[in-house]
């Protein structure tokens, strides 16, 4: 896929990175969320490839920062013409937020600007949650577009925070970085007021320094048992890597 609204790219050598570029502010259309899934395809790819053959102790993991290009929105959430179509929650805006959820590599939200809605939800699919001391705000406020949760999607949030929190956060509420940390949304906090990468460069550190921990493949399948269908075995890594091929020639064939 050519991309229009994201750019890809590889800061160091364990580390991806993933920059939405839609502006005024990053809303998830159509077009947007089917470019961060094959952004992520792209990175898993090149992951695979540069580990296949190699010995187990000699395998690299990896980490991928999800980041912005517009320094006031990391992302509004989705388009609001769009979340009401049919089977829009399930097959187009699910998808993506259960690809970063279960991802092989370490994820890492770099959040500069609001986080909104799904934008939101995103960085919570994220392993880490890294945001800026600016005037941004961080909420899930579907309660006021009339946008119901999907159980998959109450879920994800249900397993990032506890009972109170996640009430409040369904109903709305805002919070500013140094909040947001204090409640567990957030991991970190960092100084953006003079440097602007000041967010991404602690992202990126973090992905390096996380990276060695998810060599053996496991990582995924690890999430996965979290937030997967209960009674069913995680695969191996082994498997894994055979399902994301698999899923990848289907996808050639069809384009």
């Amino acid at each position: 896929m050519r991309y229009e609204k994201l750019a890809v790219s590889r800061p160091r050598p364990d580390v991806w990175m993933l920059t939405l570029n839609s502006p005024p502010d990053n809303r998830f259309t159509v077009r947007v969320l089917a470019e961060l899934s094959a952004g992520l395809d792209q990175v898993e790819g090149e992951w695979r490839l540069a580990n296949k053959g190699r010995e187990p102790s000699k395998k690299s993991g990896g980490a991928i920062v999800i980041a912005s290009a517009l320094a006031k929105f990391f992302s509004n959430g989705y388009e609001p013409d769009i979340v009401h179509g049919p089977g829009f929650i399930t097959d187009t805006a699910y998808p993506p937020l259960y690809r970063v959820l279960s991802f092989p590599l370490v994820t890492i939200a770099a959040i500069e600007g609001h986080a909104f809605a799904g934008g939101c939800l995103l960085a919570m699919c994220c392993d880490f949650r890294i945001m800026g001391t600016g005037k941004a705000w961080i909420s899930m406020n579907e309660v006021f577009a009339g946008m119901p949760l999907s159980y998959a999607v109450a879920a994800i949030v249900s397993t990032r925070v506890d009972k109170r929190l996640y009430r409040d956060i369904t109903l709305g509420k805002r919070w500013t970085a140094y909040e947001a940390r204090d409640v567990g949304i957030i991991d970190e906090v960092v100084d953006n007021s003079v440097d602007s990468r000041a967010v991404i460069d602690r992202a990126v550190a973090l992905g390096e320094e996380k990276a060695p921990l998810v060599a053996s493949g496991a990582w995924d399948s690890i999430k996965i048992s979290e937030h997967g269908e209960s009674g069913k075995l995680p695969l191996n890594p082994e498997e894994q890597a055979k399902r994301f091929w698999g899923k990848m020639e289907k996808k050639k064939a069809y384009l």
